[in-house]
């Protein structure tokens, strides 16, 4: 290794200078061992495992051989000695060889022992550090620190033995000593280094530019990198490299799954470094796909790791590499023959988004069953559109064709639905959209009043936050391999506006009703004939269920629905069950004030609502109970006919009229009486009934008979007379009980603009 200029110390300065393997020390106050050193990623130390040694001799602070030269001249007399004593003595022969003996092996101590003596007692933080050039003997390196001695720390036979004869001899380094510049001084060092086993995260980088291009059985990367500055100057070239890169086999081994290229690597002081790589990804190999013990394959490991949060990849120069030839042999043996784990986040290297999920709901249809051992299912169309880092045109990096797992849906941090996707449903790939069909999926309801809480909000037109996490398993097939990615879990973001005019969307149409021969004087009960055009994309199917009505603040009644289905985006034909129920005064004269106000040509508004009874599934009808929506009775109307009281027709001479009107009931007559009556032209009285015969109101459209009429007095006669042979508009109010089997009705009604014909 190379000396450095001597101009690198200071006479007074506490510092000590390693460069190009030189070294000197002057403080005694070393920093704390945790910012002794610092360390790569690709060389970091493991702490807890087998530490780096350093070894220290030939012309050290205290070379071994001075301390030997020093005891020669003692050793000599003493031998001279020694021997005279052996020739007039035979006695001290074993006295002399044992003495020789111990002789040669304190020397042997001294020559071998001495320097770890002073390697053991050494700590040397290192405070400031700088590379300074990679070539083919090495590494050339400026280190700045402090050291010194602390002889507590050597092994108790050395500093027994060694530490009392190099004091004797003036050989030791006393630490008062350390107080001023030395050196530089040579050193030969040898390092033992252990790799690290843990995983290492690259260090800070911009990921500039990057491609993925697929080819014929194998797919290209392109990748630009800017890597953040080192935490100390250096100055280098790194040749081109070529590197395999592995992951984690079933078996505890390394398996190969790409080769990368790196550029010429220019580090230039504290600057950014940039680097390009371009790699090359093969055809999987059978043992990548094959399913472990575990039955997840390898590859399918490290993309649930990268998903996940991060995975590991192990690299290693290639061997045998042309390209790999122009390295210094020290640093090729070192790439090719270590294993390096390299850690990174896919997230944050390609920035993938993290918005909303843009999403489009084709249709949505979940049946609600009766069974409480059974779920709800899902039939659903959807596409889903994602902002891939990548161009995936024609499907040519990658087709989604099958997804199969289960789906989880969080609102104000609390799991409030599952769907489950019992069997492998169909995914349409085009490019980066992917068309989802649902078919017999299952939704449990993990949280009925969080379900409650959105669905309202939902009917109420705000807009709501979801997270949905997907743990699923992916039939994929790409250039290098087709196969299954088992339990890959992701979290997105969902919006979901809501839609306040749900019921109106609904587009619902009655076409009649039908008489239910279990009614009784206190229970009136039908099927209502109703249509429902539903431009709405979600819609259902129930096999049962039962919810109160409610006006003007009084429940008079429910509503059954029974193996109907709703299709989204279709007009369907429901027949539900009403019930008027006449349980008290209260409730009787709220279902004649609705009809009254029905009969008349209004819409009254009714309230529907759950209860806890509403179906078998318990978190159906918990659902159903928080629900109170409003619905606007819409009018009975075909092309045919529009409202009840059609026409009427005024016989002037014999001072009667015929009324044409409609019984919507198909299956059951009504029996009217009328209390009294009145028509009106603007302001005008034109006619009363005061007494009437019992009419009979067949079902469908009917006239009745002709019934008794006074007319009134005064402008009336002027009216009816100029009217003869033509028509008029009257304004209707009556008063009458209406019998419909045994339930009667007291009704009030009021019509405008309804036609009547005069004549004689």
């Amino acid at each position: 290794m190379q000396s450095t200029d001597a101009s690198h110390t200071q006479g007074d300065s506490k510092s000590a200078l390693l460069s190009s393997g030189d070294f000197a020390a002057d403080s005694p106050e070393p920093m704390p061992n945790d910012e002794a050193t610092e360390t790569s990623p690709l060389l970091q130390e493991t702490n807890g495992g087998d530490s780096t040694t350093e070894r220290v001799n030939s012309e050290s602070i205290i070379p071994a051989p001075q301390l030997v030269l020093a005891f020669v001249p003692v050793l000599y007399r003493t031998a001279a000695s020694t021997w005279a004593a052996i020739k007039n003595n035979r006695t001290y022969v074993g006295i002399f060889v044992g003495f020789t003996a111990f002789v040669i092996t304190i020397t042997l101590v001294l020559m071998t022992k001495v320097d770890k003596v002073l390697i053991d007692a050494s700590d040397f933080v290192v405070t400031d550090l700088e590379l300074l050039d990679i070539t083919d003997q090495g590494v050339t390196v400026h280190v700045v620190g402090s050291l010194k001695w602390d002889y507590s720390q050597v092994n108790w036979f050395l500093k027994t033995l060694v530490i009392p004869l190099m004091a004797a001899t003036g050989t030791a380094v006393k630490t008062n000593k350390l107080g001023k510049s030395w050196g530089p001084w040579k050193v030969n060092t040898r390092r033992e280094v252990t790799l690290s086993d843990t995983q290492t995260a690259l260090p800070g980088y911009e990921l500039t530019e990057y491609a993925v291009i697929p080819g014929n059985d194998k797919v290209l990367t392109e990748v630009e990198i800017i890597i953040d500055p080192l935490p100390f100057p250096a100055h280098a070239k790194i040749a081109e490299i070529e590197w395999d890169i592995y992951i984690p086999g079933c078996e505890n081994n390394l398996l190969y799954v790409a080769t990368m290229e790196s550029s010429k690597i220019l580090i230039s002081g504290v600057e950014p470094v940039a680097i390009s790589i371009k790699g090359v990804v093969p055809e999987l190999s059978k043992k990548l796909v094959k399913f472990c013990t575990d039955g997840i394959s390898p590859v399918n490991k490290i993309a649930i790791k990268l998903l996940e949060d991060e995975g590991t990849f192990f690299v290693k120069a290639r061997a045998m590499s042309e390209l790999n030839s122009s390295l210094p042999k020290w640093l090729y043996a070192f790439l090719t023959n270590n294993f390096q784990p390299v850690t990174f986040d896919i997230k944050d290297m390609l920035k993938l988004p993290e918005g909303d999920l843009n999403y489009e709901i084709y249709s949505s249809n979940v049946v609600i069953p009766n069974d409480p051992d059974l779920l709800p299912g899902l039939y659903s169309d959807i596409r889903v559109a994602l902002d891939l880092p990548f161009d995936n045109t024609d499907d040519s990096l990658f087709n989604l064709t099958r997804v199969f797992g289960d789906l989880c849906f969080i609102y104000d941090d609390e799991i409030f639905m599952k769907i489950y996707l019992n069997s492998w449903q169909n995914v349409n790939t085009q490019g980066s959209t992917f068309d989802l069909s649902l078919r017999n999926s299952k939704i449990d309801i993990i949280n009925d009043k969080i379900v409650s809480e959105v669905l309202l909000r939902y009917l109420d037109g705000q807009k709501l936050d979801i997270i949905g996490k997907a743990l699923l398993d992916l039939d994929i097939t790409t250039p290098i391999c087709s196969t299954i990615f088992q339990r890959m879990e992701q979290q997105v973001n969902i919006s979901v506006a809501g839609e306040s005019g749900i019921i109106d969307s609904l587009g619902i149409k009655i076409n009649g009703l039908e008489y239910m021969k279990s009614s009784t004087d206190s229970q009136l009960r039908f099927f209502v004939n109703a249509e429902v055009n539903n431009t709405l994309k979600a819609g259902g199917a129930i096999q049962f269920i039962s919810l109160l009505v409610d006006y003007n603040g009084t429940t008079f009644g429910n509503i059954e629905l029974a193996e109907t289905a709703i299709e989204s985006l279709h007009a369907s034909n429901v027949t539900p069950i009403v019930r008027f129920k006449a349980i008290d005064d209260s409730s009787r004269d709220t279902i004649n004030s609705l009809i009254s106000e029905y009969i008349s040509g209004h819409e009254p508004e009714i309230i529907i609502k759950g209860h806890d009874k509403s179906s078998r599934v318990l978190a159906i009808a918990h659902i159903a109970s928080s629900l109170s929506i409003p619905f606007q009775i819409p009018s009975f109307g075909s092309e045919d006919h529009s409202g009840f009281i059609l026409a009427t027709t005024f016989h002037l001479l014999t001072s009667q009229v015929e009324v044409t009107v409609y019984n919507p009931i198909s299956n059951q007559f009504g029996v009217l009486s009328i209390k009294d009556a009145k028509t009106m032209y603007e302001d005008i009285d034109i006619a009363y009934i005061e007494r009437a015969p019992l009419i009979k109101i067949p079902p469908g459209v009917s006239t009745t008979q002709k019934i008794p009429v006074r007319i009134a007095t005064g402008a009336a006669g002027d009216i009816l007379r100029r009217a003869i042979n033509s028509n008029i508009t009257l304004h209707t109010a009556a008063s009458f009980e209406l019998v419909i089997g045994e339930f009667l009705l007291d009704l009030k009604y009021e019509g405008e603009g309804v036609d009547a014909v005069i004549k004689l």
